[in-house]
């Protein structure tokens, strides 16, 4: 099932320094979690991208289950082994879709909507591919405050 196509990006890439969270506050990362949780992950990825999603589609659809697929190209390469301009596909699934059919049709046009032109970091596993399977949490949109830290931390 297509979804959306683009050759553009809506955001700009830049880093700043960021602030000190409360010591109560949420994880500094949401999913990803604090700063040693996401310095673990950066540790374990094989591939740390930013990427601009041209396209997101659906593969083995049964709802509510389904696999998502971003095709994108690589804005910058943190970690690993990818250049400027690398075309890549993201895959993991998802168990967040609508039954009702007219109600599914609206959920994945929005998605594509959101994600079409985005950036988003990708934390992948393994060796450079074309094709990477991974779960939703390691494919974050674009926050400056993290690609800072993922660029300072990944050395």
């Amino acid at each position: 099932m297509f979804i959306g196509e683009s050759v553009f990006c809506y955001a700009t890439v830049g880093a700043k320094d960021s602030a000190q969270e409360p010591p109560n506050a949420a994880p500094r990362w949401k999913f990803l979690g604090d700063d040693a949780a996401l310095s673990e992950t950066i540790k374990e990825a094989g591939q740390v991208l930013l990427v601009c999603v041209s396209q997101t589609s659906l593969d083995l659809v049964k709802p509510p289950f389904a696999e998502v697929v971003l095709r994108a190209t690589v804005v910058q390469t943190v970690k690993g082994t990818h250049k400027l301009g690398d075309r890549i596909t993201i895959r993991f699934s998802t168990d967040s879709l609508p039954i009702d059919e007219t109600a599914r049709a609206k959920f994945i046009e929005d998605a594509a909507t959101k994600n079409l032109g985005s950036l988003k970091l990708a934390f992948l596993q393994g060796a450079r591919s074309d094709d990477y399977g991974s779960e939703w949490l390691y494919v974050p949109a674009f926050d400056p405050d993290m690609l800072s830290f993922v660029t300072k931390n990944s050395r």
